[in-house]
Parts: structure tokens; C-alpha cells; sequence
């Protein structure tokens, strides 16, 4: 019997070694850690398609040793002018795409996690197969208008567009689409922004998050200490919980992420000196798993989120959550909700201040929550039930 081979859509794998794409977010530890990790079994293999790269030619790596992670030759063009020049760019153009369409055809499934730009591209040269879309971070307009509040938050993420929401009303006419979501409330998002049909049936298929089985959280003595986990960028919004950490001077605040720009950096500057301030990088392994098992609390100022990795790592590790976001009423019930802050929000610094003090003011109450916080990831984001459910997602789709 033949093997299902799955292409995973994705614009990044979580991996400094490879010659582009190589920045590490969300998408690319889903990407890397999990899907290329678990799902590959006796029937499925999986390959990771990063999109094209700049040279007319396949460029291959292969990650971790098994993990063959690709992006595609950019179709060549020509000038757009009258005689040969014109009729041999025509020519070429439809080489290249017989090409790839050829080269994707082997090919039984297609994965996306969320919309990356070259995926319309793609699947016009798969015809025939059906796309998977992960619903990962959908961003219908609200959530834009939330986001145009700090500048710099662009980042290049689907906006309402007419021409995907033209290539997903395809899909959906063809019984191409196959729809999965990690949260609730996400569905509906997607649902607006590509205009899909109200009727459209969508799996729930929350992320994984590996559950640390030596952790005992009973035993585990935890600080008066406060964990920042995330990019220093304007998404995630660092000056506010630095400002946090200036008005708490008898916390500790560590901060877990790099700075993807020059700005951002010249921002956080007058944070740095700080007692109270450790600013680490962008650390994984066992520098954050040493500091999700001892704080008590995650902070998070971001002014757009899903439903973050880090809140699963967090509640993994019995780390309540403090922070303006709220996807599926996960941090209302395991930790602090501040409520909507729109704009720069150092304005609403002490929002932060009060969720941290009313997590940290009552221990009886924070030892029973963090408790049910690992109980929830242990039940509903268990990396075997997640990797049998997509499986059997992408054996459906094929079938």
C-alpha cells in the first residue's frame, strides 16, 4: 500500500540553519515540533513546502535528520512587450507551471497552516486535491482595526481580500476544502474573512503542547515571578509589560524573546536597567522550561492573538495567564483578564498590575487553578489525540 503524502503549507519551520525562511514563530514550532515530528507514520509522510525561493531551481533541507523541508523555483518572466520577447515569456511562463504542476501532483493532500501568499498559486497546479486549511490566525477586519491602533503591526498576514476569498469560494464549489480549527472562536473569524458558507463544517482540532510528565506541580515551588514568552515586536506590544514591571518592583519580570527591530529595541532601552527586569533572548529548551515551572504568572500585552503557544506551554506547567486577550475564555478561567487596550497601552499599565496582584495575592486559589490549568492540556491538547485526530483528518480528505 502507497503511502498519503501530505505537503505542509507554511512560511516558516522554526530553524536558524536554513538559507530563508528561518524565523521562529508560532506557525514554524507547529510546523516542525509537531506536525512534521508526529503525524508521519506507516501510511502518511509529510514535507514542508516553505513557498518559492528566488532561483529557478528546487532548494531542498532536510531538518532533524528526516525532515525534508522545500521551497519551490520562482517561475521565470520577461518583460511584457510586443514580438518574440513577449510570445517566448509566454512560452516559459506555461513550462514553469507544467513543471510544477507535475512536480505537485505527486502529491495526495495538501496542509495549510492558515493562508500563506503562495498557496492560491499552488493549488491551481493541483487541480484535483483538496487543501486542509488549519485555521491558525484568521484576521477579519475587527481584528485589523485593532491592530492599525500600534504602528508597525502589519505583517504581512491575510487582510479581507478579494481574490483569496475568490480562490476559497473555488475551493468550496469544487469540494476541495477541508476545514480544521484550534479554537472556537476562530471559526467564525475565518468564517468572515474568506467568506466561507455559515454551513461549512469545521472540525475542532486544538494545538498540542507536550505535557512535561517529570513536572509535579504540587511539589514545585513557584516565585512571585512574572514570565514575558514572545518576540519583542510591535504585535506583542513588550514596552507595556515593561512598564508593568517598572511599577512592580517587587516582582521579578523575565523576558523570553528577541527584537525584530530597530525600533522596538530603542523602546525597550530605558527598561533595561531595571532591578527587576531580565531580558534573555529568544531562549528555548531548558532555560523556558526552568522558567514555566517556577512562575507563577504569564504575561501577555499582545494587541492581536489566537490562541498562542505560550498559553498551552504556560497552563502546561501550571503558570496562570494575565493578559488582554481571551480566545475561548481560557484566560478568564485560568488567570486574569484585563479586558480590550487598544493603541500603545502603557495608559492601562496598572489593568496588568491588578490581574498580577489578584494572582498573586491569593495562593489558595492560584495552587486550585494551576491544577485545573495542566488538567485542561493534559485532557485537550494531549500530542497523541492530536496526532490520531490529524491523521485521520488528512486520511478523510484523501479518501
Amino acid at each position: 500500500m502507497s503511502k498519503i503524502r501530505v505537503a505542509l503549507l507554511v512560511g516558516e519551520f522554526f530553524d536558524n540553519t536554513l538559507r530563508r525562511h528561518n524565523v521562529f514563530g508560532g506557525y514554524g514550532m507547529l510546523a516542525r515540533n509537531y506536525i512534521a515530528e508526529h503525524v508521519p507514520c506507516e501510511d502518511i509522510t509529510v514535507e514542508t513546502i516553505l513557498g518559492f525561493n528566488d532561483g529557478p531551481t528546487l532548494d531542498t533541507a532536510v531538518v532533524d535528520g528526516r525532515k525534508r523541508v522545500i521551497a519551490l523555483p520562482l517561475p521565470r518572466t520577461l518583460p511584457s512587450i510586443r514580438g518574440a520577447r513577449r510570445c517566448l515569456g509566454w512560452m516559459m511562463r506555461r513550462l514553469d507551471r507544467r513543471a510544477l504542476t507535475k512536480y505537485l501532483s505527486a502529491f495526495d493532500v495538501f496542509l495549510g497552516i492558515e493562508t500563506m501568499e503562495y498557496v492560491p498559486t499552488v493549488m491551481s497546479c493541483a487541480r484535483d486535491r483538496r487543501f486542509i486549511l488549519y485555521m491558525q490566525d484568521p484576521r477579519p477586519q475587527s481584528d485589523w482595526d485593532d491592530l492599525d491602533t500600534v504602528f508597525g503591526t502589519d505583517d504581512g498576514s491575510p487582510r479581507p481580500n478579494s481574490s483569496v476569498r475568490a480562490f476559497y469560494k473555488t475551493l468550496v464549489r469544487e469540494n476541495r476544502l477541508v476545514g480544521i480549527s484550534q479554537g472556537q472562536d476562530l471559526i467564525a473569524k475565518a468564517k468572515e474573512l474568506y467568506e466561507l458558507p455559515s454551513d461549512l463544517s469545521v472540525q475542532l482540532v486544538r494545538n498540542p503542547v507536550a505535557l512535561d510528565n517529570a513536572f509535579d506541580l504540587d511539589s514545585q515551588v513557584k516565585e512571585n515571578a512574572v514570565l514575558f514568552l514572545g518576540r519583542l515586536d510591535f504585535v506583542k506590544r513588550p514596552w507595556l509589560a515593561l512598564e508593568v514591571a517598572r511599577l512592580m518592583p517587587e516582582v521579578q519580570f523575565y523576558f523570553l524573546g528577541k527584537a525584530h527591530n530597530d525600533v522596538v529595541s530603542y523602546i525597550v532601552q530605558p527598561y533595561r536597567d531595571l532591578p527587576n527586569v531580565h531580558l534573555l533572548g529568544h531562549q528555548a529548551g531548558e532555560v523556558k522550561t526552568d522558567l514555566l515551572r517556577r512562575c507563577k504568572v504569564l504575561i501577555n500585552t499582545s494587541i492581536h492573538e489566537a490562541i498562542p503557544v505560550s498559553f498551552l506551554e504556560a497552563l502546561a506547567y501550571g503558570t496562570l495567564i494575565v493578559s488582554c486577550q481571551n480566545p475561548d475564555g481560557m484566560t478568564a478561567k485560568f488567570g486574569a483578564f484585563t479586558g480590550r487596550v487598544l493603541g500603545d497601552g502603557r495608559d492601562k499599565a496598572d489593568l496588568f498590575v491588578k490581574g498580577i496582584q489578584s494572582v498573586l495575592g491569593d495562593e489558595t486559589a492560584r495552587r486550585t487553578r494551576a491544577r485545573e490549568a495542566r488538567a485542561y492540556t493534559g485532557e485537550m491538547h494531549d500530542v497523541m489525540r492530536w496526532t490520531n485526530t490529524m491523521r485521520e483528518v488528512i486520511r478523510a480528505a484523501v479518501r
